[in-house]
């Protein structure tokens, strides 16, 4: 066979050899990268799911702290001590400024132990002045918020007025505050309220717990204004200053 034809026939083959390998890699590649599409999708459908069982969890946690703190506003409007106390301060009674010691001393000795993360308790007469507390400089100032005040001593027992994280310009802290209403044990007539006022870590302990979410996942809490009532992994004094403007929160506020 001459030498010339050798080179067509190894030509040939080598190209028939070329074809073949590119006719069983097409399938191979196709099996690959669907195999490829559908373990990525697979993949980010179980971490979504893992992040949505993550937020719920978080959420239950603090829906639970929220039910734990309306129900210690409750429990210390029952205070028949409080409220004999209170009628008595409303009323000028002669011995007002004994009472008024005595009843500080029942709030800071007997009731502001009881919860860890109480910082502070007010009580409020009828004309929203607080008239007693676990903080002597917040007696004879008027409550911020006069008109929920208003509206909430105006209410039955077991209503619950809680206002969100905010700075407290007195304290210079922020706080989260629970109010209810106190009624007189005698004929049950509204004679002010009771204002609890806790530590915003009780909410950064949960939002803070990173576990499950990598190195750059994170929760936190905002109000109807996108503001950031929690802390933040990544935002220094971010709780009150930062404002959050996804797409997912804009779908649940806007």
């Amino acid at each position: 066979m001459p030498h010339y034809d050798m080179n067509i026939f190894r030509s040939i083959k080598t190209r028939l050899l070329v074809f073949g390998l590119c006719i069983s890699l097409i399938p191979i590649s196709i099996i690959t990268t669907i195999y490829y599409l559908n373990a990525r999708n697979t993949l980010k459908e179980q971490i979504l799911k893992d992040f949505h069982a993550i937020a719920e969890s978080k959420r239950q946690h603090l829906l639970t702290f929220v039910d734990a703190m309306k129900g210690r506003a409750i429990d210390f409007s029952s205070d028949g001590f409080i409220r004999d106390s209170l009628e008595k301060i409303n009323r000028g009674d002669i011995e007002k400024d004994k009472v008024v010691i005595t009843l500080n001393k029942h709030l800071l000795l007997n009731k502001k132990p009881l919860d860890h993360y109480l910082v502070a308790i007010d009580v409020v007469g009828i004309d929203g002045t607080i008239v007693s507390s676990t903080v002597g400089e917040s007696i004879g100032r008027k409550v911020c918020d006069y008109e929920e005040f208003s509206q909430l001593i105006n209410g039955v027992y077991g209503d619950i007025y809680i206002k969100e994280p905010h700075y407290n310009n007195h304290s210079e802290r922020i706080d989260i505050d629970v109010s209810a209403p106190l009624f007189s044990r005698s004929g049950g007539r509204p004679i002010g309220s009771i204002i609890l006022h806790y530590d915003t870590s009780l909410f950064n302990l949960i939002t803070n717990d990173s576990t499950g979410m990598g190195e750059t996942g994170e929760v936190y809490i905002v109000n109807r204004d996108k503001v950031m009532l929690t802390e933040s992994r990544f935002v220094k004094d971010a709780v009150l200053n930062q404002v959050v403007n996804t797409e997912p929160l804009r779908r649940l506020i806007d």
